[in-house]
């Protein structure tokens, strides 16, 4: 049961070691780095080295051949009709873990990208040449010689608007990157690794729990 439950978080490690800074940053030494995390054993990493970008379906599988060798054929530690669930469960999670990076992750086409930055450069170069014309306060009506308020006012929010929404484009475009104020998956990915230990060590303890207490414990009456 260790070795399937160190096999889920293996997966969940392969499936986000792109939006994960030390995973994204070991590169091709990916193996070995999970190696020195204790998800993957010597002998492991020898077999698994070689699959390139089909680690993570390899790793499915060792769940899907561990599941057929405890299951009711062979009678492990998995009893009733768990084997077909699992199965099941693990052919729908291939196609999630496929979809993931395939439909919400990638970016616009660099030559959308291009076109609109160059075109909000050009609006605002244009606010910056014209708008001293357009919000031009005569001399003989301001009171600082030479300094146009409205000019400066108007030509800074109206740029804030387009450089600010043009700046978060760019950050958002790459939402996990090591970055300041971006999406931190970290607390998301040690929380799912606590549900799958929680549920996959509740059934050990189920002879204690229901074993039946010598006597009855005493309470004692809130009216004395």
């Amino acid at each position: 049961m260790f070795k399937i439950y160190r096999y889920m978080i293996l997966a969940m490690a392969l499936q986000y070691k792109v939006i994960l800074p030390p995973l994204r940053e070991a590169g091709l030494d990916l193996c070995e780095k999970l190696e020195r995390l204790g998800l993957l054993m010597p002998e492991e990493t020898v077999v698994l080295n070689p699959q390139g970008s089909r680690i993570r379906d390899a790793v499915l599988s060792w769940i899907a051949i561990e599941v057929k060798e405890n299951g009711p054929s062979n009678a492990g530690l998995l009893y009733g009709n768990s084997e077909h669930e699992v199965m099941a469960t693990l052919a729908a999670l291939r196609g999630e873990m496929f979809s993931f990076h395939g439909n919400a992750f990638y970016p616009q086409p660099n030559t959308w990208a291009a076109f609109m930055t160059c075109l909000v450069d050009l609006y605002c170069m244009l606010m910056i040449v014209t708008y001293p014309f357009k919000m031009f306060v005569p001399l003989r009506i301001t009171r600082f010689h030479g300094f146009q308020p409205f000019t400066v006012l108007s030509v800074f929010l109206m740029t804030l608007c387009l450089w600010g929404a043009d700046s978060l484009t760019y950050v958002f475009s790459s939402p996990f990157a090591d970055r300041i104020d971006t999406f931190n998956i970290d607390a998301l990915a040690a929380g799912t690794e606590q549900t799958l230990f929680a549920s996959m060590r509740a059934s050990f303890d189920s002879a204690k729990r229901n074993q039946k207490p010598k006597e009855l414990p005493r309470f004692i009456s809130l009216s004395t």
